[in-house]
């Protein structure tokens, strides 16, 4: 029965180890969000909107959080029912990719996830802007 009893005690033991970073690497998330300006430090975010008309959507202009910390990284995704574009966005203050062919649709979804690399915060995003030829279609504020 001891045995029994040691063998979960190491494998508690073990189980700490790897819950602790991970809490701790969360809570840092967490001040450097409540640290930075007004705009969102999420560690993830989605919205689907819909427009009026089809739109040809050949332009995303990102604008980063002057509060985003340093070396701070996300993915950021914009989503028809077609196709897909995905930025990797680090700690600029401004990122924009124009593309061709277009998105051409009415609804979009767009996608706000930390970097794959576990130990950067995630950029705090301030804006996300959908153009049309230089014209804006649509703005998200997460």
């Amino acid at each position: 029965m001891s045995s029994l009893r040691q063998r979960a005690s190491r494998f508690a033991a073990l189980l700490g180890l790897f819950v602790l970073p991970l809490s701790l690497t969360a809570s840092m998330h967490d001040s450097r969000a409540q640290a930075g300006s007004e705009s969102s430090c999420a560690s993830a975010a989605i919205t689907d909107f819909a427009l009026e008309q089809v739109v040809d959507i050949d332009e995303i202009r990102v604008h980063l959080a002057q509060g985003s910390p340093q070396g701070a990284a996300s993915l950021l995704t914009v989503e028809t029912a077609d196709t897909d574009r995905v930025l990797e966005l680090h700690d600029e203050e401004f990122k924009a990719v124009q593309f061709a062919p277009a998105m051409r649709s009415h609804s979009f979804r767009i996608s706000l996830f930390p970097s794959e690399n576990v130990h950067l915060a995630p950029a705090c995003v301030e804006s996300v802007e959908l153009l049309t030829k230089g014209a804006s279609v649509f703005v998200y504020k997460p």
